[in-house]
């Protein structure tokens, strides 16, 4: 990450915590912040479990960008992007992610996931379907 970019997500972090006149700008900062740390980065699966079955390694192919647009591009080498659409919700920090038609593996990450933590470069995020508990980390590269 670039100094300037440190700096700037720093800034945000220091007006969050120090506060606004205003909810809203509030609210606006740390949207901004956290769509930073998704956006600037490029990431890889370190975690992608269902249940008690891990799948991980059919990530391991794989690096993610996710772009302001809402689109999430899978990067592959040899192979086209797939590209996904994904929007994030700062008033419940969930991210919706669906790759639609694309198939194994990605469309093991379609959903609505809920962020559990994260850093500046780490993301984790659960979700539940059908009684089953889904779990996703990625690391930025």
């Amino acid at each position: 990450m670039t100094r300037n970019k440190l700096l700037t997500l720093g800034l945000s972090f220091f007006l969050i915590f120090v506060g606004f006149g205003c909810k809203k700008a509030v609210d606006n900062a740390q949207e901004n912040a956290l769509f930073d740390i998704i956006t600037s980065n490029t990431w890889v699966v370190t975690k992608m479990e269902i249940g008690t079955t891990n799948y991980k390694t059919e990530f391991d192919p794989y690096q993610f960008q996710f772009s302001r647009n809402g689109v999430v591009a899978a990067k592959r080498t040899g192979i086209n992007d797939v590209n996904g659409q994904w929007n994030l919700t700062l008033s419940n920090l969930s991210i919706l992610i669906n790759y639609s038609s694309a198939g194994l593996p990605l469309s093991r990450t379609d959903g609505l996931w809920f962020i559990s933590g994260t850093t500046f470069t780490t993301v984790d995020a659960t979700r539940e379907e059908g009684g089953v508990t889904y779990k996703l980390s990625i690391k930025a590269l």
